[in-house]
């Protein structure tokens, strides 16, 4: 067992976006459809290890013999912990922008693909991802290196979703575009979060997608503010009605009634 703590195995864990093993490992399109299978699998059983061990979880040894493949086989498409970890971070945020991507094909109007970039995301941390995500948010937390590789693949989302919010709503200046895909992102996170106690098909979520949808398309300009009444509440989902008043009472509304004929009475 390691005794030596987080502190001293962060040393072992330096992830270089130009290391030398990168640049030796196979390129995905050159590899045949049992190369890319394998690949697949490998990354398939590392993804799995980190979300039921953690980190200490990834051994390439014990993920080779999990596939009944040599050390040696493993190491041809991921010669180090490192370059996996790279493709496990690459490969999950090109999954969010390969659903948005499927989603924003069907959308047809500039509110339709802005629920696309919503409705996309959401659909991928319902899925296992999010409690992959989790975990490789804790890792990064213990591994700077790890935490500057998560930046950039919080990066390319934004930046993918900027791009998309430019076709959306080609009005908003460049920053602006760039904050709002900071805060969709911000929210999908937080969102990630809330399903650890939430159940993803509940009203609560379904509620809060229509909610996120209404506010960005106000602040994007899509759509009109809502209206007084909306506000109070009428749109809000089953089993959060908003408080009515009482009815006066048949006492109270004589006694108002009474009071009113007295002030009519004094003006004369």
């Amino acid at each position: 067992m390691d005794q030596k703590g987080p502190q001293h195995r962060a040393r072992h864990v330096k992830i270089s976006m130009t290391s030398s093993s990168q640049k030796t490992a196979p390129d995905t399109h050159n590899l045949g459809r049992k190369g890319r299978e394998r690949r697949r699998l490998i990354l398939e059983a590392a993804k799995q290890r980190i979300i039921e061990k953690g980190l200490d979880g990834l051994v390439l040894r014990e993920i080779a013999e999990e596939l009944s493949i040599t050390h040696g086989n493993l190491q041809y498409y991921f010669q180090t912990k490192d370059d996996l970890l790279l493709a496990i971070y690459d490969e999950e945020a090109q999954i969010y922008t390969t659903t948005m991507r499927e989603f924003l094909d069907n959308a047809t109007t500039p509110e339709g693909g802005l629920a696309a970039i919503i409705d996309s995301s959401i659909d991928v941390i319902e899925r296992n991802e999010t409690r992959l995500w989790r975990a490789m948010f804790g890792i990064a937390q213990q591994f700077p290196d790890l935490a500057e590789v998560l930046k950039r693949e919080n990066e390319y989302y934004e930046e993918f979703v900027a791009t998309e919010l430019q076709k959306i709503a080609p009005h908003i200046n460049p920053m602006r575009r760039y904050y709002v895909a900071k805060i969709i992102r911000a929210i999908i996170d937080g969102t990630a979060i809330g399903l650890i106690y939430d159940d993803p098909r509940s009203p609560k979520i379904a509620a809060m997608k229509n909610e996120m949808k209404a506010m960005l398309s106000v602040y994007l300009g899509l759509r009109e503010p809502p209206s007084e009444a909306q506000s109070q509440g009428l749109n809000q989902p089953a089993g959060d009605k908003p408080a009515s008043r009482a009815p006066a009472s048949a006492k109270t509304a004589k006694a108002t009634k009474k009071t009113a004929s007295k002030k009519r009475q004094v003006r004369k």
